[in-house]
């Protein structure tokens, strides 16, 4: 079922038990510890993360409160030659990406309000995939136009047929 409802609202709300604040919390607490982090995986696989992030403009932009876990998931992902191009923070990502590339091109794959945000910027697409962080409803509420992917597998089709990967 884990892999059919890969959201925590889904799976709960398929249970018939609701998710509190605690819930919530101790995730995020959760996401900020090596042996969790352990237990991603690439949605993308290693050579295919790999072959978006060595396009020069790639980069990858994380909210952390402990910026060196960031680095040790990649390392863990077998994508540690990419540790230059990861950027941990913990203020506002649209504001973080106007700061520092105000008019270049700009591909968003994220599940997150803070993702959809940097959409308001000019020259910006929004790639939301639905398996992460929000529904696409909860999304919606932005009102920044995004293309949205249901499973990763689509988003993924999507990416290696693109005649234009990076905007």
């Amino acid at each position: 079922m884990k892999l059919e409802l890969v959201r925590d609202g889904c799976m709960a709300a398929r249970l018939g038990v609701r998710l509190s604040e605690n819930y919530f919390k101790k995730k995020g607490e959760l996401l900020e510890q090596a042996m969790f982090l352990q237990l991603d995986k690439l949605w993308l696989g290693t050579s295919q993360t790999a072959e978006l992030l060595e396009e020069d403009e790639s980069i990858i932009l994380s909210r952390r409160r402990q910026p060196g876990m960031l680095h040790e998931q990649l390392r863990s992902l077998g994508l540690s030659r990419f540790i230059d191009k990861a950027f941990a923070i913990q203020g506002d990502k649209a504001e973080w990406v106007r700061e520092r590339y105000p008019d270049c091109r700009k591909t968003v794959i994220g599940d997150s309000h803070a993702d959809l945000q940097i959409g308001k910027l000019a020259h910006t697409r929004c790639l939301m995939v639905g398996c992460g962080l929000e529904s696409k409803e909860r999304l919606s509420t932005v009102g920044v136009p995004f293309m949205f992917f249901d499973s990763l597998d689509s988003c993924r089709l999507y990416l290696s047929t693109s005649p234009e990967r990076t905007g």
